[in-house]
């Protein structure tokens, strides 16, 4: 037991902590099991609106004001998809590379970008943040990984990153150096494109 200030406000900083990490943790199980049974809700939508919503669930993530984010998004760009999950996906992506941020840098960035390719449409985040060492690239998807030493949260994000595109029948690669940065690719099928006219 202990009654000086400065010692109380220390342990509850650190149950403020905690009770944050378990608040993750419940939000990644919920968002894991909503994946798994929930049936796919398919309707179209702007991508730029999309990433706007999840920036604005993000504005207020620590230490967020200080990173630059860019979106190269055309206006005209949409996707037909499930919403719910793709949100899932992007806010997981872009929450990480907000939280991985390399404090030594002087202008931290955060780069979203899309576009359509092959039919697909193609999301990119990129970050100049602390980068993932090349011996935990192939594992960074499976559930529980944790990377780095300060990791934050339940290592479910990107397992459940991963199961849900392929409910969305997307996929998601990486390329990463240690120090450097990082840049994430989804690609989803967009269902709204007209059918190819059969040439004769």
């Amino acid at each position: 037991h202990t009654s000086d200030p400065k010692e109380l406000r220390e342990y509850i900083d650190m149950m403020k902590g905690r009770v944050t990490n378990l608040e993750k943790f419940i939000l990644d199980i919920a968002n894991y099991a909503r994946n798994s049974q929930q049936p796919l809700i398919l309707e179209t939508f702007a991508v730029k609106r999309i990433v706007f919503d999840c920036l604005e669930g993000l504005r207020f993530f620590s230490g967020a004001e200080k990173i630059k984010i860019y979106q190269e998004i055309p206006a005209d760009l949409i996707v037909t998809t499930d919403l719910t999950r793709l949100q899932i996906v992007l806010s997981n992506l872009i929450s990480n590379a907000l939280k991985y941020s390399d404090l030594n840098k002087e202008n931290k960035f955060v780069r979203i970008g899309a576009g359509l390719r092959s039919e697909k449409v193609v999301i990119t985040i990129e970050d100049n943040g602390l980068g993932i060492p090349e011996d935990s690239l192939e594992k960074i998807f499976q559930m529980y990984s944790r990377v780095h030493e300060q990791s934050f949260g339940s290592g479910l994000g990107l397992y459940i990153v991963k199961e849900t595109l392929e409910k969305l029948k997307g996929t998601i690669t990486v390329q990463s150096q240690f120090g450097v940065g990082s840049t994430f690719k989804v690609e989803l099928p967009n269902s709204s494109l007209p059918p190819k006219k059969e040439t004769a």
